[in-house]
Order: structure tokens, then C-alpha cells, then sequence
């Protein structure tokens, strides 16, 4: 998690998300917050939000990295 931020909300998936869900809501960001895409004025910011999106996607897309999340994520608070 990135300050506190919740992965699950970044890609606006369910905590029970399937792997498709996931990989389906990254893609749909990508092609909205790709540098490639977005005006010359709202690259950095887009750049952000990518670093955010591809921190999330990183985790929850994968089996040992997001259980070790939702069980942190659980510890600190988190609803599950």
C-alpha cells in the first residue's frame, strides 16, 4: 500500500475481485492515463497516477503478493 492508499481502490475493483477484473480495470486505466495519450499539460500528473496504477496492478495481479496484502491490509484496519 502506498500512504495508505488501498490498491483496490485505485483500480476501483471489490477486494474480491477476480485476476480478470483486475487485469481488465488496469487496462482500461493504462489507455486513459498513458503518457501517450493524455495532453502535453496533464502528463505528469498522468505519470502519478500511472506509478499508482502499475503499484496496484503489480499486486493484486499477483497470488503470494496480494494475499500478503489483504492480510496486512487486514491487521491495519482494513475491511475484508
Amino acid at each position: 500500500m502506498i500512504d495508505g492508499i488501498n490498491y483496490y481502490q485505485i483500480l476501483g475493483v471489490p477486494e474480491d475481485a477476480l485476476l480478470q477484473e483486475v487485469q481488465t480495470a488496469w487496462r482500461a486505466f493504462v489507455k486513459e492515463n498513458h503518457e501517450d495519450v493524455v495532453p502535453l499539460e496533464e502528463r505528469q500528473a498522468a505519470k502519478e497516477r500511472m506509478f499508482r496504477i502499475n503499484e496496484a496492478y503489480a499486486v493484486l495481479s499477483h497470488e503470494e503478493k496480494r494475499a500478503d496484502y489483504d492480510n496486512a491490509h487486514m491487521l491495519n484496519g482494513g475491511s475484508k
